[in-house]
């Protein structure tokens, strides 16, 4: 019972920060795109949101695989 409530904790956890750092980039880049001196580096952030995003899922994906 405790392990199942731990490897949800995990994939809960993964969700959040997934969520967190789409919403992060969301807002980044509509902010940094808006600005013409800035413009250039949008697709920076969207590198660095896709790469938090990819992090919380493997964290989800940690949290789904079984235990032995």
């Amino acid at each position: 019972m405790s392990t199942n409530r731990n490897k949800n904790i995990v994939k809960l956890a993964g969700w959040g920060v997934s969520l967190m750092a789409f919403i992060y980039t969301v807002v980044g880049y509509i902010d940094i795109a808006s600005d013409a001196s800035t413009k250039a580096y949008a697709p920076l952030v969207i590198l660095e949101g896709a790469l938090f995003i990819s992090i919380g899922l493997i964290v989800v994906w940690m949290g789904r695989r079984k235990s032995e």
